[in-house]
């Protein structure tokens, strides 16, 4: 999160009034980041909605997975919304991570409703913004990664790149960033390492390193239930 704020000194107070505005300002800043709302529209593209009397045939998946949820698989290449769907940015940084937490910590997310369409594509119903809010751990892009980069073609503004930053930061704080926890995996020794660099302010690094072990070996059973309409 950035602390970086308009710190003049006044003439009449000197140095400690500098301060005291200073540390007034950051404090309100921080607080209207946290307040604003996580920009996550980019990671599920939109599409033309056509509703045709054929039935696609085919098995359809129950669950969905984090592995599902990474944007090269081929789910997640194929998930639209429906173009007369809102946008994806009403939740705050601190829902996001809610969201993530109860998907990591195993507890019940309601299902998301998808519908099949003869292209192939996979339209989200209802459950944009939770099937986003884990998309955005996964591929590590609180609206400010390469998904999100190419669909605002590099024009991020400059509070969604601030939100983006505090919300990854409260994630890797109290959670863990999905890499993190791939690390727990595949390279236990390094993942002290990655949480001093991902989470430089967090007192407990020690604590939260035993966490994201604990749930990286469940990670593999997590799933959102998935309804098919």
């Amino acid at each position: 999160m950035s602390d970086a704020v308009d710190c003049r000194v006044n003439s009449l107070g000197g140095r400690h009034l500098e301060t005291i505005v200073c540390y007034h300002a950051t404090i309100h800043k921080q607080k209207h980041i946290l307040m604003a709302k996580v920009n996550l529209d980019a990671l599920i593209p939109r599409e033309d909605f056509e509703i045709d009397d054929k039935v696609s045939s085919g098995l359809k998946k129950h669950t969905i997975s984090a592995e599902d949820i990474k944007s090269d698989s081929f789910f997640f290449q194929n998930l639209r919304k429906p173009d007369f769907q809102r946008e994806t940015n009403e939740w705050e940084p601190e829902r996001v991570v809610e969201l993530i937490r109860s998907f990591v910590g195993g507890e019940l997310i309601p299902a998301v409703i998808l519908w099949r369409s003869q292209g192939g594509y996979l339209f989200v119903i209802d459950g944009s913004h939770r099937l986003s809010a884990i998309a955005a751990w996964v591929n590590n892009d609180y609206g400010d990664g390469k998904t999100s980069q190419d669909f605002f073609e590099g024009a991020l503004p400059s509070e969604q790149r601030e939100v983006a930053a505090a919300t990854r930061a409260l994630v890797n704080e109290r959670i863990g960033s999905y890499s993190a926890h791939r690390a727990a995996l595949d390279n236990k020794a390094g993942l002290p390492d990655i949480i001093a660099e991902q989470a430089p302010k967090l007192a407990e690094q020690n604590n939260l390193a035993i966490r994201i072990v604990e749930q990286a070996r469940n990670l593999g059973s997590l799933a959102v239930q998935l309804q098919w309409v």
